[in-house]
């Protein structure tokens, strides 16, 4: 709340007041208390309390109006609150609904809301249930991240689930960390009747702009108001990112994550017996387990020259000295190059088999 801190400077009071309901723009709060300590520049209000939205609210508020920057330390719960119709009061956002527990420990400075907002820091802990989240259609962005694996699959795409423009949620929980007005979403869970939520990001109420990235798992299968089914997504996760503007946000799958799992589980189902290999994993264990399926396939020894690398490389890293009496044995013929040409020839039959087995040549 920006005070006249100016008119303030000097104040030396203290007292209490009770106020039946009391209206500020759309908010309307009662039974409210405030108790009000000030001196030597000092403003404490705390407790300031009152019944909000369905709910109630406890505050305690401390002024410092000693500088030339007023500053302000703040502790914030809000107890059962309805959120949605809260924050719609207080200007900030239509976009949340939600019964719940927000908790928020923040201090700032400034006289204008844009210097407060630009020096805010704390952290803030919420936990909702049963609201929804306007704007962003989480299970709508999936029918996109199922077009994209279904085009990697080859098969026809074309969903087109008309899911609205919301997620609804039975429980939501986040906490957050605010440093110089940039909200550091650590920890998001989120649980909807067929999706489970995690990830984090940032928020910056500077410029209003968004960077989440979510991991979205689907537990159970969903149908659209078409009727288009993304059982295929059961039991997976799909990443998927939040960009754009706090008024205006957009929700994609995280397409180059998608592609990565999805020629990984080709992959695995085509040459490594569906074995459940990724990342680092799948690099580690694809150049000795394809050359042997390859070379079943092409009537090649991979093994043997699998061996022959691992020998050539063990003997550069083996050194033994000769005694100083002993006598020089005669030179060794170089031996013929043929593991150097079966893994060649390994290679260019694996890129073959690749593109043409995923991509279709």
């Amino acid at each position: 709340v920006l005070l006249p801190f100016a008119e303030l400077k000097g104040l030396d009071a203290k007292g209490e007041i009770g106020i039946g309901e009391l209206r500020i723009m759309d908010l309307v709060s009662n039974d409210i208390v405030v108790k009000v300590d000030a001196a030597a520049d000092q403003i404490e209000v705390a407790p300031l309390k009152a019944r909000i939205y369905g709910g109630e609210t406890v505050n305690s508020v401390v002024y410092d109006i000693s500088g030339e920057q007023p500053k302000a330390a703040i502790n914030s719960q809000l107890l059962t609150l309805n959120l949605g119709p809260f924050l719609q009061a207080m200007q900030i956002t239509d976009r949340f609904e939600g019964t719940g527990n927000v908790n928020a420990d923040i201090t700032t400075s400034g006289i204008e809301l844009e210097q407060a907002i630009a020096n805010l820091n704390g952290q803030i802990d919420i936990a909702l249930n049963d609201g929804a989240i306007r704007g962003v259609d989480i299970q709508k962005s999936l029918v996109k991240a199922e077009s994209a694996i279904n085009a990697l699959a080859g098969k026809e795409l074309g969903l087109s689930a008309d899911l609205g423009d919301k997620t609804e949620f039975s429980v939501f929980g986040s906490y957050i960390t605010v440093n110089y007005g940039v909200m550091n979403i650590t920890a998001i869970d989120l649980k909807a009747p067929a999706l489970r939520v995690g990830g984090g990001g940032t928020v910056d109420l500077n410029t209003e702009q968004l960077d989440l990235k979510l991991d979205v798992s689907v537990v159970k299968s969903f149908e659209g108001q078409g009727g288009a089914s993304l059982e295929k997504l059961k039991g997976q996760t799909i990443p998927m990112k939040i960009t754009g503007s706090l008024a205006s946000p957009s929700i994609l799958p995280d397409f180059s994550q998608i592609l990565r799992g999805e020629v990984e589980r080709q992959l695995s189902e085509k040459y490594l017996d569906g074995e459940d290999i990724s990342g680092d994993g799948l690099n580690k264990t694809l150049q000795d387990k394809l050359n042997e399926k390859l070379a079943e396939e092409l009537g090649v020894p991979a093994a043997a020259g699998a061996a022959s690398g691992t020998s050539a490389e063990s003997a550069a890293g083996e050194t033994t000295e000769a005694p100083a009496d002993a006598t020089p044995e005669p030179a060794k013929e170089e031996p013929a190059p043929e593991p150097k040409k079966i893994e060649d020839q390994l290679k260019d039959e694996l890129k073959g088999k690749l593109l043409k087995g995923l991509f279709g040549g």
